[in-house]
């Protein structure tokens, strides 16, 4: 299967487009605090390698790597979550009007997988959710002023989450909270736990995050392709 890729510029604002010819589904992408990497393009290309059109939004365009803490804040601090749902939604019309995808889901990473969270409960578009290990702290960081926990358990889309059992940023009680809230739900949920796992061990090196990098992707992008299907 050829897979084309580009990076997509409009103005200000910069994704990644990895797409199968004559796809009719696909993911919005969300990266974590580092923004479009090579772990997101790789995700993005076995995606597209299933059929799957997939874009990944750069919500840090212009600003350098996140290499340092400062510089990790730096890129979180002008963040609002009504900001980032304006951006998502734009590029969700991008995906619908010049992709011509006719079913969307979202995948999101640390930051993105509450992004992911957010978009599914506010944008009926989505037709299905990924949620690797959401960054949900507490408090909540500025500008982060969306309850997502209780959100969740107003996604109408099947949802299937990723839990890191040394998860240092989301508590064991959040967590429990919104794998309640989920679950409550009509629609289907299907949570992941790897206890020894990091959080953001997908970015991480170890045997214990290799073995749940191996085990957690083909999983989620088969629940993506499944749910996806048109």
């Amino acid at each position: 299967m050829t897979i084309r890729t580009e990076t997509i510029t409009r103005g200000q604002r910069v994704g990644y487009l990895a797409r199968p010819a004559e796809a009719r589904a696909g993911v919005l992408l969300l990266p974590s605090v580092h923004g479009i990497d090579q772990y997101s393009k790789a995700y993005a290309q076995a995606l597209a390698e299933t059929g799957l059109a997939t874009v990944i939004w750069e919500p840090f365009a212009g600003l350098p790597p996140a290499e340092t803490r400062e510089q990790r804040a730096m890129r979180l601090a002008p963040l609002t979550d009504a900001t980032s749902l304006h951006e998502m939604a734009w590029w969700l019309d991008l995906m619908t009007a010049e992709l011509a995808l006719t079913k969307i889901g979202t995948a999101g990473f640390c930051l993105g997988g509450r992004y992911g969270l957010l978009l599914s409960a506010r944008d009926t578009r989505i037709a299905a959710c990924v949620a690797y290990y959401p960054t949900i702290e507490t408090p909540p960081l500025p500008g982060q002023n969306e309850d997502v926990v209780a959100l969740a358990a107003n996604i109408p889309c099947p949802v299937h989450m990723i839990r890191a059992g040394k998860d240092h940023l989301t508590s064991d009680d959040v967590f429990l909270r919104l794998q309640a809230n989920l679950q409550s739900r009509a629609a289907p949920t299907v949570i992941q736990h790897y206890p020894g796992g990091d959080h953001g061990f997908m970015q991480r090196p170890g045997a214990v995050n290799e073995a749940a990098i191996h085990l957690s992707t083909p999983q989620t992008i088969v629940f993506l392709k499944a749910a996806l299907a048109v």
